[in-house]
C-alpha cells in the first residue's frame, strides 16, 4: 500500500519512512495489548509518521 499511497514531494526518503511505519504498525499489531487494535494502530501509524517526517525530512511542509 505504501507504494501506491500519494507522496508529499516524491522523494525516495518518503518511501523508506512509510515502510517503517508500518513496520512499527505491524509491531503495535502483535503486542499482547488490552488496547483496542483500532485505536492503537492508526495512532502508532500516525505518530511514527509524523516523527519520521519530523526527523528526516524536516524542511518539508505537512500541512499543505
Amino acid at each position: 500500500m505504501i507504494l501506491v499511497a500519494p507522496k508529499i514531494d516524491q522523494l525516495p526518503m518518503e518511501y523508506i519512512i512509510g515502510f517503517i511505519a508500518a513496520a512499527i504498525g505491524t509491531v503495535v499489531e502483535a503486542l499482547p495489548i488490552k488496547v483496542d487494535d483500532n485505536l492503537s494502530i492508526p495512532l502508532s501509524v500516525g505518530f511514527s509518521l509524523w516523527a519520521l517526517y519530523a526527523l528526516f525530512l524536516p524542511a518539508i511542509n505537512l500541512l499543505r
